[in-house]
């Protein structure tokens, strides 16, 4: 584990035989080599046998840094990882950095840039990395092509957020946006013991688990979920989902790869889990019975099956209103109603009353009449 941080470097143990100049990653409280798409935590700065204390400069660290060439490239390419803790100019996963000078061959040293975490477009900020092979995608365009995680957080200069997410159904912009699945993996055991620090979990799937209560699990269905852990002996701890193995069907065992190590050791058959997929990763418009979480406005129609950016927070903008929205005094208060459309938080109606909040009217017609009315979209 950390032996110390001070500053832009830390030393860590490392897992295998490490040399230096090439990425790693955390794993059981050692660092090994990041392979092609893997996540990784910092640079080795020397040569270092398994077991030894090995000086890592952190992806966080300022300026430029060296980084072993896995191939050839130019000066100016754009860097994704490879195997062995390398690096090449092959879309893989998310993006590294810039090569500020060329390699020749494998092995060959180079100064780079980091260029990964947030990305500037038309001077939004998007906090994330396209996907490999992904292109940008403008909040008004929707596209057959998923191009970012979905969730990925998207921020204007006019302070307007928005959520990636993909289209079940044909998306209505006049309506609310709302996820449609329920909970992927019910109340369940784990299914292998892991130590503290570890970063993947072992879990139980039951036969009605899963997007199609069949007890199937797609490669990576629950990233951007979570997962909630019942140690017997200790506290609940929450992770997010960053990758998941396969179930064919029937249920069984799926191991899931967190965004974070665990803070204690779990056990297998004694301690228990639920977990969910992104709320993004099914989202529809239409009539859900008051059942599920209205998340945003699409800016485009989309069909099922595009993915689409979904505006979650503005000071304004606007949804098909009920004819009492916006009308008489102390009526500022909107909430949702089951077919995404706005009605009055009024705390009379057994409905209204314990709808979910939608936000605030924000103008109003001559004479205080209805207007758009134009809201404050909040969540």
């Amino acid at each position: 584990m950390t032996k110390f941080i001070n500053g832009n470097v830390g030393s860590f143990e490392a897992g295998e035989d490490v040399v230096a100049f090439r990425r790693v990653r955390y794993s059981s409280g050692t660092v090994i080599y990041s392979d092609a798409g893997e996540a990784w935590i910092g640079i080795t700065e020397q040569a270092k046998d398994s077991g030894e204390q090995v000086s890592v400069r952190l992806r966080t660290a300022a300026g430029t840094l060296k980084i072993m060439a896995a191939g050839a490239f130019s000066a100016g390419a754009q860097l994704y990882g490879a195997a062995d803790g390398k690096v090449d100019d092959v879309a893989t996963g998310q993006i590294f950095g810039m090569a500020l000078g060329a390699a020749t061959a494998d092995g060959d040293i180079i100064e780079a840039i980091i260029e990964v975490g947030v990305q500037h477009i038309n001077y939004d900020v998007i906090y994330g990395e396209l996907l490999s092979g992904g292109t940008e995608q403008n909040t008004h365009e929707a596209s057959a092509t998923q191009n970012y995680p979905l969730g990925t957080r998207r921020v204007t200069p006019e302070g307007d957020e928005y959520r990636y997410a993909k289209a079940g159904a044909t998306l209505n912009c006049d309506l609310g946006v709302w996820s449609f699945n329920t909970q992927h993996i019910a109340y369940t055991t784990v299914a292998a013991s892991a130590l503290i620090n570890a970063e993947e979990i072992v879990i139980d799937v039951g036969g009605s688990d899963g997007v199609g209560a069949d007890g199937a699990i797609a490669a990576d269905e629950l990233v951007g979920g979570c997962v909630v852990v019942f140690p017997h002996s200790e506290n609940s701890f929450t992770r997010r989902i960053t990758a998941n193995t396969v179930i064919a069907a029937g249920g069984g065992e799926v191991t899931l790869t967190l965004n974070k190590p665990i803070p204690v050791a779990i056990t297998v058959d004694a301690d228990h889990c639920e977990a969910c997929a992104s709320p993004y990763l099914d989202v529809r418009t239409g009539n859900h019975g008051g059942l599920r979480p209205v998340l945003g406005k699409a800016d485009v129609a989309a069909t099922v099956g595009q993915f689409v950016w979904l505006e979650v927070e503005t000071d304004l903008t606007w949804f098909a209103p009920q004819g009492t929205v916006g009308v008489g005094a102390h009526d500022n208060q909107v909430v949702w109603r089951h077919d995404g459309s706005l009605d009055e938080h009024d705390y009379n109606d057994a409905l209204n009353t314990k709808a979910q909040h939608a936000g605030t009217v924000m103008t109003r017609a001559a004479g205080e009449t209805q207007g758009a009315p134009f809201i404050a979209l909040r969540r």
